[in-house]
Parts: C-alpha cells; sequence; structure tokens
C-alpha cells in the first residue's frame, strides 16, 4: 500500500460565518492510499495560522506521497530531522501531528483494530470532552 494523495479542508464553524469574533477555523486532513483505504486527521489551528498551517501539511503531502503508511515513525523523523532541521514550530507540529493522525487512522483500518490498540490499548474507561473553537 501506497500514499496517492493528501487533501486538505479548512472549515469555518457557523458560529464565525455568522460574523460572531473570537472563533477559530478547523482543519482536516485526508490521507488517500492506492488500495483505497483513507486516514483522517486534524490538526491545531489559530485563527492567524490555520492557513500558514495547511501550507505546510501540503509542503510534507510531497515527502509522503509513494510512501508506505505504515512507516510513521520514519516519516516522522524524516519530517524533524531533515524537513524541519529540529527547528520546528507551531505550524510544522500542527501540520504532521495531522498527517500522523492520519496514517495511524489507515494502518488501524488496514489491520481492522481500533488506532487505540495499536497505541498500547485503552487507558481509560471514559474521557471529558470539550468543544474548542466556539465562542459569543
Amino acid at each position: 500500500m501506497h500514499v496517492t494523495e493528501v487533501k486538505t479542508f479548512l472549515i469555518s464553524p457557523e458560529s464565525h460565518r455568522a460574523g460572531m469574533t473570537g472563533g477559530k477555523n478547523w482543519l482536516y486532513v485526508k490521507v488517500e492510499t492506492d488500495e483505497g483505504v483513507v486516514g483522517w486527521g486534524e490538526a491545531y489551528t489559530q485563527l492567524d495560522r490555520d492557513r500558514n498551517i495547511e501550507r505546510q501539511v501540503h509542503d510534507l503531502a510531497r515527502y509522503l506521497v509513494g510512501r508506505d503508511p505504515g512507516e510513521i515513525k520514519d516519516f516522522t523523523r524524516m519530517v524533524y530531522d531533515d524537513f524541519a532541521g529540529r527547528r520546528g514550530a507551531m505550524d510544522i507540529y500542527s501540520a504532521l501531528s495531522a498527517i500522523e493522525q492520519a496514517l495511524w487512522d489507515i494502518v488501524g483500518k488496514k489491520l481492522r483494530v481500533p488506532v487505540y490498540q495499536l497505541l498500547g490499548g485503552a487507558c481509560r474507561k471514559e474521557i471529558c470532552v470539550y468543544a474548542n473553537g466556539w465562542y459569543g
């Protein structure tokens, strides 16, 4: 299996479109493979950095297309050591995080196991969550 394409989806939440201030956009990353298995990830964004983070995803995609999506650690090492020159910042780490999530999603789907099983198993029965980016 090999990565064929990386797509980004920059989405403005309804509160942001309605003219409310303080919200931020969401950036989702979709990684596609030649076997039809697709993985999804989400990048942390800030209102004034979302386009920069999206650009970083596209820059990293050039190095990901053609690679085996299961070689996650090799890809992240390349990004840290070679691409970012060990001088990363929020933009590159956010972009890499979204891509890495998508790669783990692909591996989990290929093996037919939840990602948490790949990462060592469940550590809690439930977790607290919150909605981020909703203001007004």
